[in-house]
């Protein structure tokens, strides 16, 4: 009569109990990798959009500026015929909407300074525009300076 083999049999299940062991320890570790990863991967596109939002404010803000520059250097003479500065307007009210998108994108992605200094930047570009829908040629230089200074303190906030 022969001994049952306990040796081979404890050496079997021992030898099963550590590959099922580390299967289980590399799938734990492979998941905490793809979570680590998964989450690099957030917070990279997430500073992505916020770089996107931004420089859509900037560009929208600076062409808003530009818009005014004209309107204010022209606006008050009689050089534009009516027809060219319902066009100049026109524009501007398409660009003030491209700038009031921008500053929504901004207040969505944007960091709790660049929410606060796009706010800022639009309340200034609100009192340019009537500041030269409504005021002299006098009158409205500050809120346009104003509203310079307003873009320049945005690209500040966000500058990295």
């Amino acid at each position: 009569m022969s001994a049952f083999p306990w040796d081979n049999l404890i050496i079997a299940v021992s030898t099963l109990g550590a590959a099922l062991g580390s299967v289980g320890l590399k799938s734990r570790i492979d998941r905490k990798d793809r979570a680590a990863q998964a989450e690099r991967d957030d917070a990279s596109a997430r500073a992505e959009r916020q770089r996107a939002a931004y420089k859509a404010l900037v560009a929208s803000a600076t062409e808003m500026l530009y818009n005014y520059r004209k309107r204010h250097d022209n606006g008050y003479t009689d050089e534009l015929s009516k027809t060219q500065l319902a066009d100049l307007r026109s524009r501007g009210l398409a660009v003030l909407g491209e700038l009031f998108g921008a500053v929504a994108d901004v207040q969505l992605a944007g960091s709790d300074d660049a929410r606060q200094s796009a706010a800022n930047l639009r309340s200034a570009a609100l009192e340019a525009d009537a500041a030269l829908e409504y005021g002299s040629q006098e009158e409205a230089e500050e809120p346009l300076a104003d509203y310079e200074v307003s873009i320049g303190a945005f690209i500040d906030t966000v500058r990295p």
